[in-house]
C-alpha cells in the first residue's frame, strides 16, 4: 500500500478515534498518533517527509502567533520560566543518571534515553557519535512512549488536581482583562477653567492620561476632535480609554456627564469599523497615515487577534487589524480606499508568505556552526517567531488570519504524529523485548517526575493559573504538540 494511502487512512481512523468520548475524556490528536503505532505495528508506514513536513506547518504556525508578543513576554517572565525549564531539565539528567547506574547502562544508551526522554533529537548530534546503533535504538525505543506519556499528563492535569479547567479558564481570561481592560467610553462635560480656549494639542489628552477622544459636542453640534479644536465651557467630550486612564481624564476635563450622549443633529460624524488588507499600509504607524489631519478621523479602538490593543501615535498596523474610526460620513470612502475593508480578500489566504517562511527557516537550520545545527524545527521557529514579529517585509505581508493559522497548525499537528506513530510502532515491540523494558522504565520515570516537577513548581512556587501551568509543563519538555492538545481540552470545553 502507498504512503499516502496509508497516510489517510490513519488521519481518518485516528480522528474518529481521537473524537470518541470515554467518561468525558476525548483523545483528540492523540487518537492519530495510537492509530498509527497499531499500523506501525503490523509493518505499515508513512514516509518521513510527511513527519518533517508536519512538524514544519505545526512550529510555523505556533511561532507566527507567538512572534508578535514574544519579546515583551520574555522580558517579563523569561526569568522566572527559565527558571523553571532549567529546574526541569536538571531533574530530567539527574533521573536519568541515578537510573542508568542503577540499571548498569553504557553511556550512549543513557544519552539517547535523555534525549528520547524530553523530545530532543538535536541532542543527539552533540554526542558526535552516528555510526553506533544503541544510542538511536534507545532514542527510538523511548521517544514514543514518553510523548504518549506527556500528552496524557498534560491533558490529564486538571482531573489530577481536582480543578474545573472550564472556571480555571474564564478567571485566566477575567484576569487577562483586569490587566488589560478593554477600552470603555464615557462623556464628560467641561467644567475645568484651565481647559477653557485651549486646544487639544495643547491639552495633549492621548499623551498626559492616555485616552482618545472620539466626538465633541457643542451647541447640539457634533464637532471632529481635530488638534486645533478649541474647548469651552459646557463642552460634552466623549473618550474612549481604559478605566485608570477615564478616571484621570475627570480630574482633567471637570465632570462625567452622566446622561446618554447626545448625537448632534447638525453633524455628520459616524462611527465604522474597517478591516485592514491594504498590504501597502500594513507596518505603517498611526502617526504616518495622519488620519487626523487628512479624513479628520479618530481611531477609537483597535482590535488585533480577539484582543484590544491600545491607541497610540506609534502604534504599527498589522494585515487584518479591526480598525473602529470616528470620522465624517464623507470620509468613509476615502477610509475604505486606503485600509482596503475588503472582506473577500481578507478570508482568502495567500501561500506564498507561509512556504516562503517555512523555506527561509529550513535553510537557516541547515546552517552549521561549530558542528551544531538549529535543524529544520530550530530554523522554522526562529524564522517564524521574527516572521510573526515584523509582520510586513517590502511586499511580503507574513501575517495570517486566525483562522488560517489554527489550520496550519491542526494540519501540522496531525500530519506529524501519523507519521511519527507509524515509525514508532514498527519495531517498537521487538525493541521493548530486546531491552526488557528497562529504557522504556528508566524514560517513563524521568518524563513523570520532570512534569511533577514543573507542576509543582507552576502550581504552587509560582501560583499560576491552571492554563498557564499547563502550557509551562508542555513548554518545561519542548513538547508544544502536547500544548496544542491541551488548548484543543480547554476550547471544547
Amino acid at each position: 500500500m502507498d504512503s499516502i494511502h496509508i497516510l489517510l487512512l490513519v488521519l481518518s481512523i485516528g480522528a474518529v478515534v481521537g473524537s470518541i468520548p470515554v467518561r468525558g475524556f476525548t483523545l483528540e490528536s492523540l487518537g492519530v498518533l495510537i492509530t498509527g503505532m497499531i499500523f506501525g505495528a503490523y509493518g505499515y508506514k508513512i514516509d518521513a517527509i510527511f513527519m518533517e513536513f508536519g512538524i514544519a506547518l505545526f512550529i510555523y504556525g505556533v511561532a507566527l502567533q507567538i512572534g508578535p508578543g514574544f519579546i515583551d513576554g520574555f522580558k517579563k517572565n523569561g526569568v522566572r520560566l527559565g527558571f523553571v525549564a532549567f529546574a526541569v531539565s536538571g531533574t530530567g539528567v539527574l533521573v536519568t543518571f541515578l537510573l542508568s547506574w542503577a540499571f548498569a547502562l553504557p553511556p550512549l544508551v543513557s544519552q539517547g534515553i535523555f534525549a528520547g526522554t524530553f523530545n530532543n533529537a538535536i541532542a543527539l548530534a552533540s554526542t558526535g557519535v552516528t555510526d553506533n546503533p544503541s544510542l538511536f535504538m534507545a532514542f527510538g525505543t523511548v521517544y514514543p512512549v514518553t510523548f504518549m506519556l506527556t500528552m496524557i499528563f498534560i491533558v490529564t492535569i486538571p482531573k489530577l488536581l481536582r480543578v474545573d479547567l472550564k472556571k480555571e479558564a474564564q478567571a485566566y481570561f477575567d484576569e487577562q482583562d483586569r490587566l488589560h481592560p478593554p477600552p470603555e467610553t464615557r462623556c464628560y462635560t467641561v467644567k475645568n477653567p484651565g481647559c477653557f480656549g485651549k486646544t487639544l494639542a495643547d491639552l495633549n489628552l492621548p499623551g498626559l492620561v492616555g485616552v482618545v477622544i472620539s466626538r465633541i459636542i457643542r451647541a447640539n453640534a457634533e464637532m471632529a476632535p481635530t488638534a486645533d479644536f478649541q474647548l469651552l465651557e459646557d463642552d460634552l467630550v466623549e473618550a474612549v480609554g481604559d478605566t485608570r486612564s477615564l478616571d484621570q481624564l475627570q480630574v482633567v476635563l471637570g465632570q462625567i456627564f452622566t446622561g446618554r450622549m447626545p448625537r448632534g443633529r447638525k453633524g455628520k460624524l459616524v462611527e465604522r469599523r474597517f478591516v485592514v488588507t491594504n498590504k501597502t499600509i500594513v507596518g505603517r504607524k498611526l502617526s504616518d497615515l495622519a488620519l487626523q489631519s487628512r479624513f479628520r478621523a479618530t481611531v477609537t479602538r483597535i482590535r488585533r487577534g480577539g484582543v484590544d490593543i491600545p491607541v497610540r501615535r506609534h502604534t504599527a498596523l498589522v494585515y487584518g487589524d479591526r480598525i473602529s474610526l470616528v470620522t465624517p460620513h464623507g470620509s468613509t470612502e476615502e477610509l475604505t480606499r486606503l485600509l482596503g475593508n475588503n472582506l473577500q480578500a481578507f478570508g482568502k489566504q495567500e501561500m506564498y508568505p507561509v512556504l516562503l517562511g517555512m523555506a527561509l527557516g529550513s535553510m537557516l537550520g541547515m546552517i552549521s556552526l561549530g558542528g551544531f545545527r538549529l535543524g529544520l524545527s530550530g530554523g522554522v521557529l526562529l524564522v517564524g517567531i521574527f516572521a510573526g514579529r515584523v509582520g510586513k517585509i517590502g511586499p511580503v505581508v507574513f501575517t495570517i488570519t486566525a483562522q488560517a493559522n489554527h489550520v496550519l497548525k491542526r494540519l501540522g499537528l496531525i500530519l506529524f504524529m501519523a507519521a511519527l506513530g507509524t515509525s514508532s510502532g514498527d519495531g517498537l515491540l521487538p525493541n521493548l523485548a530486546a531491552s526488557g523494558g528497562v529504557y522504556v522504565l528508566v524514560a517513563a520515570v524521568g518524563i513523570l517526575v520532570s512534569l511533577t516537577a514543573a507542576l509543582i513548581i507552576a502550581r504552587w512556587v509560582l501560583r499560576r493559573n491552571l492554563v498557564e501551568v499547563m502550557a509551562i509543563c508542555a513548554g518545561s519538555v519542548a513538547c508544544t504538540p502536547a500544548l496544542e492538545l491541551a488548548n484543543e481540552r480547554r476550547s471544547g470545553l
